[in-house]
């Protein structure tokens, strides 16, 4: 049986956004991950942030009103979430007479591969348009289709695109750079609970002291100096610093949630645990 809207953990984050300083901030990332262990995701928890009244007062998902899942959105909602399930925030028809979708995420990150289809919501959000049978179509199929709709809103982005590539390809270079923002949202701050995962370092490092250690947990919160040479897919999985004259790594490693094998699916929270390691060279 469904639950209301107000009896959900999304509805108790929102209720806890309004009341400030009251709210401990550790509470309040508490009551974030428990909604989105729960089933919600980060786009909606994102929305709910910037549209509290509005979620509290009817439960909405929606920044613009509009009724979503019709009865023949299925095929265009489920391209949208193999393209980003975190970000997506809603699906919306383009206009009664066109059989054609506009998803909606909360940025364009991992989507510009598909700038022919790309559009711009105003200044809040950004879109992909698909199909009803889930293809994406060209940018001359794309322009056709807006121009049957009147909202002077929704126009198709003029970004560069990476040229053709098949829907493999494109699949698999969205996957590498949800996993390398999920490793980045996980490496930025050493997690206070083992939700998602673990931060660990080796005896060596352990064992140069607890400054030490401090300080390379700050460089790893820190470190943003990824090149195609030591980072060649994209994925952000492992890093190479300098911490107080010494060099030291850290590794990223995926696992299921019992910890006793590889994760089938890096991509999914549900599905990962991720075990960062603080390690000498000497180490690896």
């Amino acid at each position: 049986m469904a639950r209301n809207y107000w009896e959900t953990h999304l509805y108790t984050y929102a209720v806890a956004l309004t009341q400030g300083d009251n709210i401990k901030p550790e509470n309040l990332a508490g009551m974030r991950r428990k909604a989105i262990n729960n089933g919600h995701t980060e786009a909606e928890c994102i929305f709910v942030q910037e549209n509290t009244k509005l979620y509290i007062s009817n439960g909405t998902l929606d920044r613009n009103g509009f009724a979503t899942g019709t009865a023949d959105d299925k095929l265009a909602r489920e391209r949208a979430l193999k393209i980003s399930k975190g970000r997506f925030i809603a699906i919306t028809q383009l206009h009664n007479d066109v059989e054609a979708f506009v998803a909606r995420f909360t940025s364009d990150k991992g989507l510009r591969c598909f700038a022919q289809s790309l559009i711009q919501h105003g200044d809040r959000s950004v879109g992909i348009i698909i199909k009803s049978d889930g293809a994406i179509p060209r940018e001359a199929e794309a322009r056709e289709l807006l121009a049957k709709v009147s909202e002077p809103k929704l126009e198709v982005a003029q970004m560069s695109t990476q040229g053709d590539m098949t829907p493999e390809q494109i699949a698999k270079q969205l996957e590498i750079k949800h996993i390398a923002e999920q490793n980045d949202h996980f490496r930025q701050q050493p997690p206070e609970d083992e939700i998602f995962g673990k931060w660990v370092c080796t005896a060596t490092i352990h064992a140069e002291g607890p400054d030490f250690v401090f300080a390379c947990f700050r460089a790893v919160c820190a470190y943003d100096d990824f090149t195609e040479d030591n980072d060649p897919f994209g994925s952000h999985e492992m890093g190479f610093m300098e911490v107080c004259g010494q060099k030291v790594w850290w590794k990223i490693d995926f696992y299921n949630p019992t910890y006793d094998a590889g994760s089938e699916n890096p991509s999914s929270f549900a599905d990962t645990r991720r075990v960062l390691t603080i390690l000498f060279p000497s180490d690896y």
